[in-house]
């Protein structure tokens, strides 16, 4: 099967290209400092977007972008950059190495040297991109995050990185280190591999990676003189959990010439290995603000538009030779949804419309009961409310979710003169509208750029704005579905009722279904959670739901840092599954649920088709 987040992934992107199509978020001049630092965000949300912008091609071509001369009059990069990203055979190397070695000395030994080889080769890649920049600039013109090597500066810079490394051959060339380095670690990979080989990877080199980084820093230090340089690793929830912890530990003090710079998922797996997780160690941990700056790359809680993404539409309209006008009124076009009054980039709900429909067109039982509680004789009476106040506490709280009703819900007279509610079974015309549409992306840049680039193909080919809506926004909650589906939830978590992340997706969201469309109507629908008694396998399924973007962490009161426990965290669903359900748009309440006892059954509709991506996806 192709990998579903093939499609508009900086990993498949050179650092050139990025940079040429790269849209300056808020937080890039803050990150690009000379400091240690967190980048965390779920799959998608731009992070190797940010890393590849920060290497000696990327900086060459910022520079070099008129467009960007006010937005990035403040960006001055002091230190050499070497990007590393991850190997994504790590993981299923791990799980061989745990199946075939016994000896928990010799794993690490493995794991450790794939990882710490790995990155050198990608220091040696640093370099020589270095050496390329400063090529294309004067002979004078000098930056920190270039170097001119020659072919002798070449020679005594390998020979002294071959044996600072502990190669087994001293080498004469940057190519020559780069096989060097590939050759060992098809070496450590036959330790798990190859049972007689087993003793010669033991005899195999352990090797710190901090040290080796000091040991460039050294070596070019005695041929260049003193210079600053950052390493930024990328996707380390891929890497080694002990590699992980001990480079997390180090964000304190290392070396006063070097600064790391890493990203991961929300959720970090690697708790039980950090020295504040043991109160008797405490001290010795880095603190967030003092020792390293957090960055969190992810959509609000609750949610709001940001400057960004408006800015990355544009940019993908400007692409196709349109605008971010003409593309919104194509979607406002729709006429699926009435209750709303579009206005470019931004809408009004026409709350006499709503309610009206809700009382009279579409009779809401709920709407009606809510309304006699409160005092009103008929809907005239509130649509009537008068003082700022008032109206927010009453007119514009209960509107989102008396609109959401009116669309979803039809209702049926029983054989007893009873009305039933039950879901309409309609197209998505709710979510139809620009602001809509960018609220099921959740501002997450791949979501994002997946959705526009379908809905302005549809718009040069004239297709209906009902038609191709609906469509898009099938496909683009699928795709969401049929990642989440891929997420494997790790075999060494054992339990006799096996949960998997996708269906303890829908499980959540049939509880979040029923506080909106049940027979009563909620002023403030519970559509957030806070999860308690967790089993081990479902903390596990939560971990990695939130690590997919599937569930949406509220980072108010956890001040963007990592997430070592799920329990107790406010979190909602992902807008992107909204259309699924269906959900509004919205946050609302919070609820305490314990999945030990909850008895929700999976959804009637039609599943999605989880293994139908092919390559232009």
């Amino acid at each position: 099967m192709n990998d579903i987040n093939r499609g508009f992934n900086a990993r498949q992107t050179t650092s050139t290209k990025v940079a040429e199509s790269f849209i300056v978020p808020d937080c890039f001049i803050e990150f690009s400092r000379f400091e240690n630092a967190l980048l965390i965000g779920p799959r998608g949300a731009g992070k190797t977007t940010l890393l590849k912008a920060l290497t000696p091609s990327g900086i060459f071509c910022l520079h070099k972008r008129e467009d960007l001369l006010s937005e990035l009059r403040e960006f001055s990069v002091d230190y050499l950059p070497v990007y590393i990203p991850a190997e994504k055979s790590w993981r299923g190397e791990a799980f061989a190495v745990a199946e075939s070695v016994k000896d928990s000395n010799l794993r690490h030994h493995i794991l450790n040297g794939l990882f710490v080889d790995h990155c050198l080769r990608y220091v040696v890649l640093a370099l020589e991109e270095a050496n390329e920049i400063s090529r294309l600039m004067e002979l004078n013109d000098s930056k920190p995050w270039t170097l001119r090597i020659d072919t002798n500066c070449e020679e005594f810079l390998s020979r002294q990185l071959s044996r600072a490394w502990k190669l087994e051959r001293t080498q004469t060339s940057f190519l020559g280190l780069k096989l060097a380095l590939i050759d060992r670690g098809n070496c450590y990979k036959s330790g798990f591999t190859r049972i007689d080989l087993v003793e010669k990877v033991r005899d195999l080199p352990s090797l710190d990676i901090l040290e080796m980084f000091r040991a460039v820093i050294e070596i070019v230090q005695s041929k260049f003189g003193y210079r600053q340089w950052c390493f930024s690793l990328d996707e380390m929830e891929i890497a080694p959990k002990v590699v992980v912890s001990m480079l997390y530990e180090n964000l304190r003090s290392w070396d006063h010439r070097a600064v790391l710079k890493f990203s991961l998922f929300p959720y970090a797996d690697f708790r039980d290995l950090v020295n504040f997780e043991n109160p008797v160690d405490i001290t010795k941990s880095p603190v967030e603000g003092q020792d390293y700056v957090t960055f969190v790359l992810a959509d609000s809680f609750t949610k709001s538009p940001s400057q960004f993404v408006q800015k990355l539409v544009e940019k993908e309209c400007e692409k196709r030779g349109t605008t971010i006008f003409e593309l919104a009124r194509y979607l406002n076009h729709s006429k699926a949804n009435k209750s709303r009054r579009f206005n470019g980039l931004n809408y009004e709900r026409d709350m006499e419309r709503i309610f009206h429909q809700s009382f009279y067109d579409n009779p809401d039982s709920g709407f009606k009961e809510w309304l006699k509680e409160k005092g009103f004789e008929k809907v005239e009476d509130l649509i009537e409310v008068t003082g700022e106040n008032e109206r927010a506490r009453t007119v514009r709280k209960i509107a989102p979710i008396v609109e959401f009703r009116s669309y979803y819900l039809s209702h049926s007279r029983g054989k007893d003169g009873s009305q039933s509610g039950a879901i309409s079974h309609k197209g998505f015309g709710y979510y139809h509208g620009y602001n809509q549409i960018i609220d099921l992306t959740e501002g997450n840049p791949r979501a994002l750029k997946f959705y526009i680039n379908s809905l302005l193909d549809a718009m040069q080919n004239n297709e209906s704005s009902i038609t191709a809506q609906n469509r898009v926004i099938k496909e683009n909650v699928d795709r969401f579905r049929a990642l989440c589906a891929s997420q494997v939830v790790p075999y060494c978590i054992s339990s006799t009722d096996s949960e998997t992340t996708l269906g303890f997706i829908d499980k959540l969201g049939l509880i979040f279904r029923g506080q909106i469309l049940g027979e009563k109507l909620k002023t403030t629908s519970q559509l957030s959670c806070e999860f308690k008694n967790l089993t081990p396998q479902i903390r596990v399924v939560i971990e990695v739901a939130v690590n997919a973007g599937a569930l949406i962490l509220d980072h108010s009161n956890n001040l963007g840092k990592l997430i070592f426990d799920v329990e107790g965290k406010r979190m909602r669903l992902s807008h992107r599954f909204s259309p699924f359900f269906p959900l509004p748009t919205i946050t609302g309440g919070t609820m305490r649920i314990d999945p030990t006892i909850w008895k929700a059954q999976s959804p009637a509709t039609i599943q999605s088709d989880l293994f139908g991506w092919l390559d232009n996806d």
